[in-house]
C-alpha cells in the first residue's frame, strides 16, 4: 500500500509456493510465509479453494470426454473467439525480449461488448500489450492497464481506478518450462463506497525447483 504522501507501507513478505497439475488446472499452494508456516485456519481456506478448483476441472474433462462441452455462457474460460469479441489486435511487431525472439502485440478492448462473465467484463475494460515467444508460443510478459473505471458488484464491493496498470513477466525455468518470474500493480480504488487506496504491489517468483 501507499499512504496520502506516496511513501510505500509495510515491509516486503517472502512466500514459498509449490506449482502443480491436477486435471490439467493449474494449482497454485502457499506453503509459508517469511518462514513460517499457514495457519490451520489459512490451510483449511486453501485447501477449500484447491478441492473447488480440481472438482471444476474434473467435472469440465468429463463433460469433453462425453463429447458435451460446457456452454459458452456458463464457462469463465476465454475462447479466442470470445476475445476477438472483446476487443481490437492491432501493430504486431518482432521484439528481442532477455535475448529471445518475442512477437508484440497491442489489444483495446471495446466498452461496448457485451459480457458473460467477470473474466470477460474485465478485458474488455482493459488496454495491454502481449509478448509471445517465437519460439516456444508462450506468453512471456503482457503489460496492461484499465481504460475506465472497473467496478465489482456495481461499484458496491471495490472499484479500480481508470488508469491502474499491472505487470506480469514470465521466465524459463531449466530450459524446460515458462513459469511467473514477477508481477506488479500500479494505481488506486475504492472499496466499500467509502475506502479509497492507492496501492504499489511488487512480486518476484524466484528459487523454482
Amino acid at each position: 500500500n501507499i499512504d496520502s504522501h506516496g511513501v510505500t507501507e509495510g515491509e516486503p513478505t517472502t512466500v514459498e509456493k509449490q506449482i502443480f497439475y491436477v486435471e490439467d488446472a493449474c494449482i497454485t499452494k502457499v506453503l509459508s510465509r517469511d518462514g513460517k508456516p499457514l495457519s490451520g485456519k489459512e490451510l483449511k481456506k486453501q485447501n477449500k479453494r484447491i478441492d473447488k478448483i480440481i472438482a471444476k476441472a474434473k467435472q469440465s474433462n468429463h463433460k469433453i470426454a462425453a463429447n458435451q462441452p460446457a456452454k459458452e455462457q456458463d464457462s469463465e474460460e476465454l475462447t479466442l473467439a470470445r476475445v476477438l469479441k472483446l476487443g481490437t489486435f492491432s501493430n504486431p511487431r518482432r521484439v528481442r525480449l532477455n535475448g529471445r525472439d518475442t512477437i508484440a502485440v497491442d489489444y483495446v478492448g471495446n466498452p461496448h461488448a457485451k459480457t458473460d462473465n467477470f473474466k470477460e467484463r474485465i478485458l474488455r475494460d482493459l488496454a495491454l500489450t502481449v509478448w509471445v515467444d517465437e519460439q516456444d508460443h508462450a506468453m512471456v510478459r503482457v503489460e496492461g492497464h484499465f481504460v475506465q473505471n472497473f467496478k465489482v458488484g456495481f461499484g458496491l464491493f471495490a472499484e479500480a481506478h481508470k488508469g491502474m496498470s499491472f505487470q506480469m513477466e514470465r521466465a524459463k525455468v531449466d530450459d524446460e518450462v515458462w513459469l511467473r518470474a514477477s508481477f506488479s500493480v500500479r494505481g488506486s480504488g475504492r472499496c466499500y463506497l467509502f475506502s479509497n487506496f492507492r496501492l504499489a504491489y511488487d512480486e518476484r517468483d524466484t528459487d523454482y525447483r
